[in-house]
């Protein structure tokens, strides 16, 4: 009798620390199908991108200088463009939010299909870009 009480102890254990984990591990929203990379319709080619780069060269005190501004919508065709046809990160969502990039990928953890969302903070300086991870979660779990 102690041992089939050990045993359901154990079980009740189990099943609470399992349902605790599946709970933190489903997220709270999911990616909606037009938001996936892969249905993102490529508008924007690095052809349209010099084009835009060179039409904006301006001359002033003996320097030239140009610029290129990159929306939410020129981001994803350029992303898009750089990704291989059968890659995960197309099953993703992501967006340019001011000078972050909100990412969405859903990912399997053993068991559970869950997703990894992260804020990604775009910083240039000294003729580099630096992507600085600022806060990540998978499922509801902060890591």
């Amino acid at each position: 009798m102690k041992v089939l009480r050990k045993i359901l102890a154990l079980l009740i254990v189990l099943a609470l620390f399992g349902g605790g984990i599946t709970y933190a591990l489903t997220p709270s929203e999911s990616i909606k199908t037009s938001e996936k990379l892969a249905n993102v319709k490529a508008s924007t080619t690095l052809e349209d991108l010099n084009g835009d780069f060179l039409s904006n060269i301006s001359f002033a005190n003996s320097k030239v200088s140009t610029s290129l501004k990159i929306d939410n919508d020129t981001f994803l065709s350029i992303f898009k463009n750089a990704v291989e046809k059968d890659s995960e990160l197309l099953n993703g969502s992501y967006k340019l939010v001011g000078n972050h990039i909100e990412a969405k990928l859903p990912v399997k953890l053993g068991l559970w299909d869950t997703m990894l969302n992260t804020n990604v903070k775009v910083v240039g300086a000294n003729n580099t870009v630096d992507l600085v991870l600022e806060d990540a979660k998978i499922g509801k779990v902060p890591i």
